[in-house]
């Protein structure tokens, strides 16, 4: 039977292989000659941090005349988070802003908010929607999806395309995995499944 120390060893092998994969592929397809933006859904938690974190270290190995490709990082104010989580996203999207200029790389980004019609606060008191449940979870598409799908929209109509990543772990729960696979499979990139050219 294994020691811990060896089961240890041969994890930290395996998620290193893990890691080296990604990052071929994220440097693969950002060297393709198209110029179509990358745009990285960034909450803040762990796997949109490390998918982050991968695509500065690609950007940081690449030459300033390779870097040919803008990347955007975009997240969403759903105007209602909690002023911790909320002052905790506007600081990391500063610095994130800030070290990219400073290191010189074509990063933009962005914070996404809901119209104000279809703000938290709007629907509950205006139009008298019980508030969001496990059941009834309008405020997500409204609050969240919506207006990020928005900004991707205008990048796609003033590029052609975009290249969406999104960090996700199969192994969050069998939900998400099977909807992973449902959508992606084995593919590097696969069409998403609302936004045209996305």
């Amino acid at each position: 039977m294994p020691t811990q120390t060896t089961q240890s060893v041969k994890e930290t092998s395996i998620t290193k292989s893990r890691l080296d994969s990604v990052r071929s592929e994220l440097l693969s397809e950002y060297k393709k000659q198209h110029r179509y933006p990358w745009i990285v859904a960034y909450s803040g938690g762990k796997d949109s941090t490390l998918l982050l974190q991968l695509v500065f270290e690609m950007l940081l190995h690449l030459s300033p005349e390779e870097r040919r490709r803008s990347v955007h990082v975009v997240s969403n104010d759903t105007l209602v988070e909690s002023p911790l989580v909320i002052g905790h996203l506007h600081e990391s999207i500063r610095s994130i802003r800030s070290f990219s200029d400073d290191a010189g790389l074509p990063v933009r980004t962005a914070i996404t908010k809901p119209d104000i019609d279809q703000t938290f606060w709007v629907n509950v008191i205006g139009r008298g929607y019980v508030p969001p449940s496990r059941n009834f979870r309008w405020c997500t598409d409204r609050m969240k999806i919506l207006p990020t799908n928005n900004y991707i929209i205008s990048s796609v109509n003033k590029n052609g395309k975009a290249v969406l990543l999104i960090g996700a772990r199969k192994s969050e729960s069998v939900t998400r995995r099977r909807s992973l696979e449902k959508h992606h499979g084995n593919k590097r990139l696969s069409k998403h499944p609302t936004l045209k050219n996305c």
